[in-house]
């Protein structure tokens, strides 16, 4: 028998003469798992993670797999199961749109309708806008006593970020969810709290979102975009902070009065729907208009 060292651990599953298996399970936050794997020519090794930097540790022949959220109709099984009732189909359609037919999310709403009566299926998402903390942090009860709440979740990655990443997440989550123009932040640096010397250190926290699967880059319109989840959970975090004046100092700041180049209509372009977001989450925001 061994000892709880994890040299003794390497040593016998390297040595053993069968085949075993050995899970680092939510591997995400840049514990060198190299150390603790058996060198050997046998055994298995599974790895879940959402750190990129990884991928590393994959034999060439087995690649890390990316697994995906729910498709649509398994999101609206999983939340039907939950709740223990049944809705018409558009109200399963919005709130798995809604969302982002990520497992944790829709698992949590369907247990919620389930344990609060007076909320049906139907009722949730104007809950759910209306108690966002609430319900981002409400607890399932399920046999394999997983305690974590979807904000939970989120804030083990959000703590684990640098300090200037943790800045530019907060000021994404005060635009829409979908295609943020980096250009935003590339102009408007002087609103940024000084946490932005020059673009490469925009680049940089682009990059650490993407690495961490926060949030995801398009290199075709330099944009970033974040899950609807994710972004609920980060929007959590500025409403402790009161930066939706930063919001609309960016917007402002960015916004080309006369459009001198295509590059600047495609900006103007793309601010459309974030000007639709900062005015319907912003008391007191002026009307805009981009011709």
């Amino acid at each position: 028998m061994f000892g709880n060292e994890v040299e003794d651990v390497l040593h016998f599953l390297a040595n053993i003469e069968k085949e075993w298996l050995l899970i680092f399970d939510n591997a995400d936050h840049g514990v060198d798992l190299a150390k603790y794997i058996p060198r050997c020519n046998h055994g298995n090794v599974l790895i879940t993670t959402r750190d990129k930097e990884v991928h590393q540790l994959s034999s060439l022949d087995h690649p890390f797999p990316d697994i995906p959220d729910l498709i649509v109709d398994e999101a609206i099984e999983l939340l039907l199961k939950s709740a223990h009732q049944e809705d018409s189909e558009e109200t399963h359609l919005a709130i798995v749109h809604a969302l982002g037919c990520q497992a944790l999310a829709i698992a949590t709403a369907g247990t919620y309708v389930w344990q609060h009566p007076t909320c049906q299926l139907k009722d949730y998402l104007k809950v759910f806008n209306q108690k966002h903390d609430a319900l981002l942090n409400f607890k399932l009860n399920t046999m394999d006593r997983y305690d974590s709440t979807i904000f939970i979740a989120f804030q083990l990655s959000f703590d684990f970020l640098s300090g200037t990443t943790k800045s530019f997440m907060k000021m994404c989550s005060l635009f829409h969810h979908f295609a943020i123009p980096i250009e935003i932040f590339y102009r408007g640096m002087s609103f940024t709290l000084e946490d932005f010397s020059d673009e490469l250190d925009v680049n940089d926290s682009v990059d650490e979102l993407a690495k961490m699967s926060l949030a995801s880059y398009s290199a075709d319109d330099h944009s970033i975009s974040f899950h609807p989840v994710i972004h609920h959970c980060a929007q959590e975090i500025v409403g402790e902070d009161n930066l939706d004046y930063v919001g609309m100092l960016l917007l402002a700041d960015v916004t080309p009065g006369v459009a001198e180049s295509s590059e600047d209509y495609q900006l103007q372009r793309q601010l459309l729907a974030h000007a639709d977001h900062l005015y319907d989450e912003t008391t007191g925001f002026p009307s805009v208009l981009i011709a």
